[in-house]
């Protein structure tokens, strides 16, 4: 939120060409896409080659809106001369900021592209006022909240740091966990949520089977209703499943702050 110019900015992801354009199109203030290295928006990151992305970024600035560029994943000692060129092959776009979660990245873009403003990604999951005021010294103009945090707790933050930018999730999924730190997708499908790669299985369908310990065979529950209990404290809570369409035992609600 920027008082200088509008009270609230709206911002669309961008995951490819034409996609920015609808977006722009329909009212959008901003977008944030990248190419698939480092960000954390892989997969539509596959659909946006550099030069769809560098057309995108005068396409917008065209229309008087801005491109944010996504370099927020988490990189290994190997990629790091890669990165530094990646910065700088984006920076000479002229975008009008990077969306960083690294610490170590926001100190190398920093580095490279001083005149780019840096935004906070979501990954950092910033959650309170101490975390947002250490990125506000590092040179940090704007925060993506965390996703798990309350607007209670983002006002707080703006109060505390009113020059301080805040961009906040209206919509989309929650993560089980917080954002990128669950393991379950590198278990199961062997995609790394912190690498850009989550294959959401906290959102699948699930069915329940019941182990006949004679036997060792497995048997499909055919009950409505099922139950998992802890031992140590007692406590229960009721699987539901829907006939036709199992279960859903991890997912959260979408998120959905529209109203």
């Amino acid at each position: 939120m920027n008082a200088a110019s509008k009270n609230i900015q709206l911002l669309s992801p961008a995951g490819n060409l034409k996609k920015l354009k609808i977006a722009l199109a329909y009212g959008a203030d901003a977008v944030y896409g990248g190419v698939s290295h480092f960000s954390l928006r892989t997969r539509a990151g596959k659909e946006f080659t550099f030069e769809d992305f560098a057309e995108g970024v005068k396409y917008a600035h065209n229309l008087g809106k801005k491109v944010f560029v996504t370099i927020n994943g988490f990189p290994f000692n190997s990629q790091l001369k890669l990165l530094q060129s990646h910065i700088e092959k984006m920076a000479a776009l002229k975008p009008d900021a990077f969306i960083v979660a690294a610490i170590g990245v926001v100190a190398l873009a920093q580095k490279i592209a001083p005149q780019i403003p840096i935004h906070l990604s979501t990954q950092a999951n910033v959650l309170n006022v101490l975390d947002a005021e250490v990125f506000y010294k590092m040179g940090i103009k704007r925060i993506i909240a965390a996703r798990e945090m309350s607007l209670k707790d983002a006002l707080e933050i703006k109060k505390h740091l009113p020059d301080l930018e805040i961009e906040i999730f209206v919509h989309g999924s929650m993560c089980f966990a917080f954002s990128g730190r669950c393991l379950i997708s590198a278990l199961q499908s062997g995609r790394v949520p912190n690498r850009g790669s989550c294959a959401n299985d906290c959102r699948f369908d699930y069915e329940y089977f019941v182990r006949n310990i004679e036997n060792d065979e497995l048997v499909k529950f055919d009950g409505r209703e099922f139950y998992v209990k802890n031992p140590d404290n007692g406590v229960m809570m009721r699987l539901e499943e829907t006939e036709g369409l199992g279960t859903h035992i991890f997912n959260s609600k979408d998120l959905n702050l529209s109203g």
